[in-house]
């Protein structure tokens, strides 16, 4: 048998916080959507770095100098709101902080395209999809969107079906980023429809116990100077991807990736693990997102799970697709006015909770 040196989430998280708790820097806070709530220190090296990643990334898009590029990001809340301003300001461009729905509400933002000639748009997919909504109410509609060259997503997994829209209504191409709390700005895509991870990292994946340079399976990466002078040795992210070598057009020879979801993302119902990663990949192939499952009790404390979902398929394929993943009894809802789930930061939520009766012991982490 192989031993492999690696690091788990809690143990880098660890890590982190024991070297820069008390340092000179920006503490930013996670969302809590993939696992515990925690906060990170980033000293000004660390920060100046992720920005010069995002400056990187930032090149293989459309933008240019003196462009006006608003970005949707919470400040103060989003760590890459501030890469992006200060890569942004490297590029000579315009910043229009308009930040999240938090910041400043989603019909006002409207306003500020129809008064500002703005070039970009920096967001969470599920958020530009409200975005769209309310730039359909408005009578100057082919005034805010046709002058947007481009639109730079993340902070959540990008469906196929999500992207299509956006591109669509905005007549645009959708450059898909990657980065997470503990190891910032990671990867960004190309024109060419690839996800590059930038020059400080190297990337494998795990499969099966075993760690290879390509495949599909958990991420694993590593980098000697993303945190000063602590390496980052085969971290383990939780993220399942699809890591691979293509040559592509434009060059870049880094190694490219896709998300497909969280590799810990289950939950528990009766004896049955579901794995909700398995089950976004299946539906996504379908072109379908929008669904999310409920876990409630009924009158006799019995739990129920049900599936609410949009789409033009019968409730037996529905359960046909799923039959591996979900095999014990629960409940279809197809319904074409589906409204979905968010969460504080406007992430869309595939999965809500409302059990009251819920012990330690039936909790899985999603």
């Amino acid at each position: 048998m192989v031993l492999y040196i690696r690091i788990n989430i809690k143990e880098w998280r660890n890590l982190l916080k024991e070297r820069f708790n008390h340092s000179v820097g920006t503490r930013y806070q996670s969302s809590g959507t993939t696992g515990d709530n925690f906060s990170i220190v980033y000293s000004d090296k660390v920060h100046n770095g992720a920005s010069q990643r995002a400056y990187k990334l930032l090149q293989s898009t459309p933008i240019s100098p003196k462009d006006k590029v608003a970005i949707f990001f919470g400040f103060g809340i989003f760590p890459p709101a501030d890469f992006y301003s200060s890569a942004l300001l490297d590029m000579q461009c315009q910043i229009v902080k308009l930040g999240s729905g938090r910041n400043l509400e989603t019909c006002k933002k409207c306003k500020w395209f129809e008064d500002t000639d703005i070039k970009a748009i920096i967001s969470m997919p599920s958020y530009l999809l409200k975005f769209i909504d309310e730039i359909k109410k408005s009578d100057q509609k082919d005034l805010i969107i046709n002058n947007i060259k481009c639109i730079i997503v993340g902070g959540e997994v990008l469906k196929n079906e999500v992207r299509n829209i956006i591109e669509s209504f905005f007549n645009t191409k959708v450059y898909d980023h990657y980065g997470m709390l503990e190891s910032p700005m990671i990867a960004g895509e190309c024109k060419y429809g690839n996800i590059h991870f930038a020059d400080e990292f190297y990337p494998e994946v795990l499969i099966n116990g075993e760690i290879t340079k390509k495949g599909t399976g958990k991420l694993l990466l590593s980098g000697l100077n993303i945190w000063e002078d602590n390496p980052m040795l085969r971290y383990e992210t939780g993220d399942l991807v699809e890591l691979s070598d293509v040559k592509c057009r434009c060059k870049n020879r880094n190694k490219t990736v896709k998300i497909l979801g969280r590799s810990n993302n289950y939950i528990r119902f009766g004896s049955c693990l579901i794995d909700l990663t398995a089950i976004d990949i299946i539906l996504n192939r379908e072109n379908i997102w929008k669904y999310y499952f409920v876990m409630k009790e009924d009158a006799d404390r019995k739990v129920i799970l049900s599936l609410y979902i949009d789409c033009d398929l019968s409730i037996n394929i529905i359960r046909k697709l799923l039959s591996d993943n979900i095999t014990m009894a629960y409940e279809v809802v197809v319904d074409k006015k589906i409204i979905l789930p968010h969460n504080a930061n406007g992430k869309i939520l595939h999965f809500l909770d409302k059990r009251v009766n819920i012990t330690k012991s039936e909790t899985v982490e999603v």
